[in-house]
């Protein structure tokens, strides 16, 4: 009987163990925050666009990093939350191909992923982009970053209307700029401004 619920347990831990790595999740490795996202949705992103690269940490504005809540969760590159509604945990990443800066969603579909443009920008090179900190100061990266949202209803001064928030979202801040929230219903994002 002892050996069968050691038996169980052992099952149990490695089921556990088995679960978190088909999950995705930011981690601290190296000094840096990464993601770790499942085979499934690297090669979803990957069937998108071949070309497509996930930003790292070390791309955003120094001062931006200082201050970021980091959680297992969010990070300035990526938001992990369900934005379709649909009970599965979906991405968000910010990155870039050949051409442009991109913002794109992995999410579940049937028994796979898809995934869906969020926002598209101008190509940025994070170590020409710079930004002023102070009197002949200046930091070098990207200063439009990613935090989740959750379920909630926000009232804007920038919009005509409240947005009620029935599943998570994105805010796209552009640093000491502007924020806008993107949020998904009837198959694709929207836009709601929250500063300007």
């Amino acid at each position: 009987m002892r050996a069968i619920g050691l038996l169980l347990l052992l099952l149990l831990c490695v089921s556990q163990v088995h679960a978190r790595i088909r999950m995705p999740h930011i981690v601290r490795h190296g000094g840096e925050h990464a993601l770790i996202l499942p085979s499934a949705m690297r090669n979803a992103l990957h069937r998108f666009d071949c070309h497509f690269t996930i930003r790292r940490q070390r791309d955003y504005l120094p001062a931006i990093v200082k201050g970021y809540r980091f959680t297992s969760k969010q990070a300035p590159f990526a938001v992990i939350g369900d934005f379709n509604g649909d009970g599965s945990t979906d991405v968000i990443v910010q990155g870039h191909n050949r051409q442009a800066d991109l913002t794109l969603c992995i999410m579940r579909h049937n028994r796979g992923y898809r995934v869906v443009r969020v926002q598209t920008g101008t190509l940025t090179d994070p170590k020409k982009e710079w930004y002023d900190v102070g009197t002949n100061e200046r930091e070098y990266g990207m200063w439009i970053y990613l935090t989740v949202v959750s379920e909630h209803t926000i009232k804007s001064e920038f919009e005509p209307r409240l947005l009620r928030l029935t599943t998570d979202a994105i805010e796209l801040v552009y640093w000491e700029k502007a924020s806008v929230i993107y949020y998904y219903r009837r198959g694709s994002f929207h836009q709601y401004q929250t500063g300007d």
